[in-house]
């Protein structure tokens, strides 16, 4: 099977964070026998405009773990105006596909990684060249009400075109019903996967009596971090055997370090900052649990790293931790409830011989692994391809 990925955003480097479970998605189907390349049409701001000039207009092309990557960027002239992004996006995905297929040959199927504004891409391609594609949403922006009426507009025609439309967890699936007006079951869960780098590594054996907390994100308003530091400190505060780390950088950071200060825990809590994905193995192979607290996620891929490297969650009810946190898995709380977050720490610091990190590592391999999501993706490719050819 050759698959075509096209994702609406795409690390730059291998390790850059941002879009990396795209690449490693598609790394991984690579594994799987599939071939695979990668079609990344992006806008670039016209905010930094000597850099944006620098790299508009360019095609782009390496060769990433074998995977072709084609890439390139079309300035931003209108921000404002989706139809014309749109319009952009199309015209620069249908110019890299050509590019592609001169190269390497006419995939199978696209495969579409978040539907604005990689689905106008596989859209324009498929009306062109008999392509099936198939849509994987990631997106918060639908829960957090900033797709507008024109945007909505456009993931409506890709959503019908496509011959598959898929979001990673099942609150998720009925926020984009709801918001996007379309019937229930439109869209089916298939959840993201785990860097097989994280089930590999070996498990830690922790001995002693010293208790980490964990916690790693982008440090920003959702994530909600001020309320792990108060659930800390209401749970913790002066316990010498108990610290909390804190990883990640954002908008958020200094106000957290403060906050932690001003609540006399700033001794039991770290703050690296900018960790590399071998960076935040290290931190969780040193933690003994890992906690979350978003006001939303669509599915949380750090909960899946986590239990993959063994470690009981705590987490808010916020979309996609509901499907990954269970009884065997950790422990579910409200938004926004200190005393109930401070209460779910304890539970899992005392109670840690409750959960076996092989058996969270085995569960986490079974339904998130990378053979196991492969498997569902190869089966969603073959019926997509027969579908278009029993039409044809």
């Amino acid at each position: 099977m050759h698959v075509l990925f096209i994702p609406s955003w795409y690390p730059a480097h291998p390790d850059d964070p941002f879009g990396s479970f795209f690449r490693e998605q598609a790394l991984a189907m690579q594994d799987s026998g599939c071939t695979v390349g990668i079609v990344a049409p992006r806008l670039v701001s016209l905010a930094r405009p000597l850099e944006s000039l620098r790299v508009a207009g360019k095609m782009q092309f390496e060769t990433d773990h074998g995977l072709p990557t084609y890439r390139k960027a079309s300035l931003n002239w209108t921000p404002r105006l989706w139809q014309a992004n749109a319009w952009r996006i199309a015209a620069a995905g249908w110019t890299l596909y050509q590019a592609y297929c001169d190269r390497h040959g006419r995939p199978d199927i696209v495969h579409v990684h978040s539907t604005i504004m990689g689905g106008v891409a596989a859209k324009t391609i498929s009306d062109r060249d008999g392509v099936p594609f198939v849509v994987s949403e990631h997106s918060s922006a639908y829960a957090r009400g900033q797709i507008p009426p024109a945007g909505k507009d456009i993931v409506r025609a890709v959503a019908k075109r496509a011959s598959g439309t898929f979001a990673v967890s099942s609150a998720f699936c009925r926020v984009l019903e709801d918001v996007l007006g379309l019937p229930q079951g439109s869209y089916r869960r298939v959840p993201n996967m785990v860097d097989r780098a994280f089930l590999s590594e070996p498990l830690p054996a922790k001995n002693g009596d010293r208790k980490e907390l964990l916690h790693v994100s982008m440090l920003d308003e959702n994530k909600n971090v001020q309320m792990i530091l108060r659930a800390f400190h209401e749970a913790f505060a002066g316990d010498r055997g108990v610290h909390l780390t804190i990883g990640g950088d954002g908008p958020e950071r200094a106000a957290l370090i403060e906050l932690a200060r001003e609540l006399g825990i700033d001794d039991q809590v770290r703050f690296p900052s900018h960790l590399t994905r071998e960076q935040v193995r290290s931190e969780m192979a040193r933690a003994s649990a890992f906690v979350l607290s978003s006001r939303y996620e669509t599915f949380s891929i750090v909960l899946i790293e986590a239990m993959a490297m063994g470690l009981p969650l705590v987490a808010t009810r916020c979309g996609g931790p509901e499907d990954i946190v269970t009884d065997r898995t950790g422990i579910l709380v409200p938004k926004d409830d200190v005393r109930a977050y401070a209460q779910a720490m304890r539970q899992v610091v005392d109670g840690k011989d409750k959960y076996s990190a092989q058996n969270l590592r085995r569960l986490c391999a079974d339904e998130y692994g990378p053979d196991a999501v492969s498997a569902l993706w190869k089966a969603i490719y073959r019926d997509a391809t027969a579908r278009m050819e029993h039409v044809a």
